[in-house]
């Protein structure tokens, strides 16, 4: 079994000790650099043009090791009008699509509430150094993989980016609803607000069943429009009979009509964690966030 890739993380503070640890026999931008040489992987996130002014430039890392993977992470690429601009979350985020989809429509530009940027541009970077790995392998030879926080935020739009490439449809703020699926959201019960997604035909058939609705008109099926909008106006009114179905009934009774249907669930957040969901690590020193529903 092969041992791990070894991988060299620089940031600036990284680069600051080894820049004052000469006497350790560690020379960034001359000559022999020792953690380079015993490195698999190189990742860094500094802004283009930074590593080859230190000397380690993906053509500078490869004459010394040609089997080395560098791994660049910057805001908005190595290349482009923006290059040289800091990378944020919340402004990629903004100019990557994110936020004009995000919150409910009419009500402007909307944040997610995590790092979104941030940490897909790290898993793009990992897929992109394990794939470079693995090439290494046959061919013995290192890549430059470069990624950045507008690059993967786009590369999450999915099928907002779809609708507009292919239909020239640009997608507006949806809320809670899914934009093209419906009943697909939350909706409120008689003690608070539950998940719903129940697309297609039959699950929608289902759902009505375990909220009483069979002999509801849509139940029993609804002739396809000739307008794929008319059909999702069509689909979003059956959303609202689920809603008013489920204004009569609890949440937890709803969860046991369904058995196992996996149609639904539960919301988990700062102020109350799904029941059934337990602590699995124990607990340290250290409190833990109370969002969190582990």
């Amino acid at each position: 079994r092969k041992a791990l890739p070894e991988v060299l993380v620089t940031t600036p503070e990284s680069v600051s000790i080894m820049l004052a640890r000469a006497d350790a026999g560690i020379a960034m931008g001359g000559g022999s650099d020792a953690a380079v040489e015993s490195a698999d992987v190189v990742v860094e996130g500094f802004r283009p043009g930074v590593m080859e002014r230190l000397g380690l430039g993906y053509t500078a890392l490869a004459e010394r090791k040609p089997s080395l993977v560098l791994c660049s992470i910057s805001g908005y690429g190595q290349e482009g009008p923006y290059r040289m601009r800091p990378g944020f979350d919340q402004i990629a985020q903004g100019m990557g699509g994110l936020m004009s989809i995000t919150g409910l429509p009419g009500q402007g530009p909307v944040r997610a509430g995590i790092a979104v940027a941030d940490m897909a541009a790290g898993l793009y970077c990992a897929l992109g150094v394990l794939t470079a790995l693995l090439e290494r392998e046959v061919s013995g030879e290192g890549q430059w993989v470069k990624t950045s926080l507008l690059q993967a935020q786009i590369g999450l739009l999915d099928f907002q980016a779809t609708r507009w490439l292919m239909d020239g449809v640009v997608p507006p703020q949806a809320g809670n609803d899914h934009p093209t699926v419906y009943p697909m959201g939350v909706f409120p019960a008689a003690d608070g607000l539950i998940n719903i997604a129940a697309s297609g035909e039959d699950m929608w058939r289902k759902l009505c069943e375990e909220l009483g609705l069979q002999q509801h008109p849509h139940a029993r099926g609804a002739e396809e429009r000739e307008h794929e909008e008319q059909r999702r106006v069509h689909r979003r009114s059956r959303g609202d009979d689920a809603e008013r179905g489920q204004q009569q009934d609890r949440r937890e009774e709803i969860e046991q009509r369904r058995g196992g249907s996996h149609r639904g669930g539960p919301f988990s957040g700062t102020s109350r964690r799904p029941r059934g969901w337990r602590r699995s690590a124990p607990r340290s020193g250290r409190r833990r966030p109370a969002a969190c529903p582990w």
